[in-house]
């Protein structure tokens, strides 16, 4: 077995706390290093997934990563959608948080609007839903707009039941993103399962 083997056989059994054996997987995961072995820690799965920048395909309700379909896509200066694959917690989110500000360092004059694809966030613990509330305030004195879509249980009702809700808003709930872009654009219009959204927010405030 090799010594990273070893390494994670060691988080795996309990050498080290929960919260510090998350961190250090993720800084690793980051580094480069692979978690994602028959050695690895449970906790794995929760950290080790991937984000991608996502365009629009011509007039369609698809969206796609723009690395990998660079000619297919539409890539917009005004608007922004990241997609991250994993919950967020306080082991990531200065790395989900840094995503997001060198996105739109480059055309900041030029971006009006973010949006975060949250259909993989699972969950989203204390410490990311304070920073969150701090990285949308920023973007949006930046006079950028942000919107969330995809939202799951349980990361919906953290949103809903927390003081998230009162910075995003509930009109920024959307289901996809073409709900949120078409919104972004003007042209948007109340879907069945957007009421439905909206609703259970109101049943809960």
């Amino acid at each position: 077995m090799t010594q990273e083997g070893h390494f994670f056989r060691f988080c795996s059994s309990g050498g080290i706390g929960r919260h510090a054996r998350l961190k250090i997987l993720w800084a690793l995961a980051r580094a480069g290093s692979s978690p994602a072995s028959s050695t690895a820690s449970s906790d794995s799965h929760l950290i080790v997934r991937g984000f991608a920048f996502l365009g629009r395909i011509g007039n369609t309700n698809y969206f796609q990563n723009i690395d990998r379909f660079p000619n297919e896509v539409v890539v917009r200066e005004d608007l922004i959608i990241l997609k991250f694959d994993a919950q967020l917690f306080f082991g990531n989110i200065d790395f989900f948080k840094k995503l997001v500000f060198n996105s739109i360092e480059k055309k900041l004059s030029k971006v009006k609007g973010f949006i975060i694809n949250a259909r993989a966030i699972n969950y989203i613990d204390s410490t990311a839903s304070e920073e969150l509330i701090i990285i949308i305030k920023k973007l949006q004195k930046k006079g950028i707009r942000v919107m969330v879509v995809g939202a799951i249980d349980p990361s919906r009702d953290i949103i809903i039941n927390s003081k998230l809700i009162k910075v995003i808003k509930k009109q920024n709930l959307f289901v996809t993103s073409g709900d949120a872009t078409d919104s972004f654009d003007g042209k948007a219009k109340n879907t069945a399962l957007q009421k439905k959204l909206s609703r259970q927010y109101n049943q809960k405030n």
